[in-house]
């Protein structure tokens, strides 16, 4: 008799990554499996590095006018009026665009607990010298000879900013893409890429943020390597901005970045008076509900938005997409 891991392992040997997928996850919604999760997040990978990438399309991005020509500050939708050239829109003329309830309150709700969850998990596996790797923690390990890395230093960086990688949590990453499918994030990051979307394995950080915590002023493109067309999609889990940490915006578009690419962080953090003076008038902190989102790309600048007065934890996932065709050579990709 055929098993389903049979079935994939055919499909993926003939190189059909597509419908190795589709029955992988049909087959774990019918029932969620461990194994399934972790091998449907390699699938991904293993798709990426086994695909011939496309040109990049020109010219991207389409020069689009401002449609928010009125607004001060961040430009503001319901999910349902999202599209390519909104998003482009506002992230040209005013560096990021808002995103109102985009997840539904039970998907915000289950997406909490499975944060909880993972971060349970990690913290269990720092207490011992080794560890059996559970559905909601297992390293994922990237395909070996091709020069993706994805070591100690990056799991710490991401550990000591209150973060669990994507990738290492398969239940919780697999529950997310199901949500991002459910809710046509999908197809919406096609029309804007022009191509289907990527995403890193090391810029997929599910966030659980305490009110003590904070971040300098940076812009995530002084990571990547070379050239990039990017787009961050920032989803709050819980309220975020009153009682817990939000984020800091300039709200304005930026044609570079303001410090050259580093590999630690204190190497591409923007000086605070740099970033005031830059900024000026257009700092902004988003009151954020349940479900809400951010979207903005490399050159936004940024950081953790906390004040004195917050005592709540915040719940976040922030996951970077890319258009295949120009993915930062230093990142592990995985295809949408």
């Amino acid at each position: 008799m055929t098993t389903v891991n049979d079935e994939v392992t055919a499909l993926v040997e003939a190189g059909d990554m597509d419908a190795a997928l589709e029955i992988l996850a049909a087959a774990n919604r019918e029932e969620e499996n461990g194994h399934y999760q972790s091998r449907l997040l390699l699938i991904r990978h293993r798709k990426f590095v086994e695909t011939e990438q496309p040109a990049p399309i020109q010219p991207w991005p389409q020069a689009v006018p401002d449609l928010f020509a009125a607004v001060q500050g961040i430009p503001e939708i319901h999910a349902s009026e999202l599209t390519a050239e909104v998003a482009s829109s506002a992230i040209q003329h005013h560096g990021s665009l808002l995103v109102r309830e985009w997840f539904p309150p039970d998907t915000c709700a289950a997406m909490r607990d499975a944060i909880d969850q993972s971060f349970a998990a990690a913290d269990a596996v720092a207490e011992q010298d080794s560890f059996e790797s559970t559905p909601w923690f297992r390293h994922f390990t990237p395909v070996r000879g091709k020069g993706f890395k994805l070591n100690r230093l990056a799991r710490d960086f991401v550990r000591a900013g209150a973060g669990v990688l994507g990738v290492d949590s398969p239940r919780a990453m697999c529950r997310y893409l199901d949500c991002i499918y459910a809710s046509g994030v999908d197809q919406f990051l096609h029309e804007y890429f022009g191509e289907p979307a990527a995403f890193s394995a090391k810029k997929t950080t599910l966030r659980r943020t305490p009110p003590d915590s904070s971040t300098g002023w940076h812009q995530d493109g002084s990571y990547f390597n070379g050239d990039v067309r990017a787009l961050n999609i920032w989803t709050a889990f819980s309220a975020c901005g009153v009682d817990s940490p939000s984020l800091d915006i300039v709200a304005q578009r930026f044609d570079a970045p303001l410090v050259e690419g580093g590999v630690q962080a204190s190497e591409i953090v923007v000086d605070e008076d740099n970033a005031v003076q830059t900024g000026a008038h257009n700092i902004v902190r988003p009151v954020l509900g349940p479900g809400d989102a951010v979207l903005f790309d490399e050159l936004a600048l940024h950081r953790t938005g906390v004040s004195p007065s917050m005592t709540e934890t915040r719940y976040a996932i922030e996951m970077w997409f890319f258009a295949p065709s120009m993915f930062p050579q230093d990142e592990v990709p995985l295809y949408l």
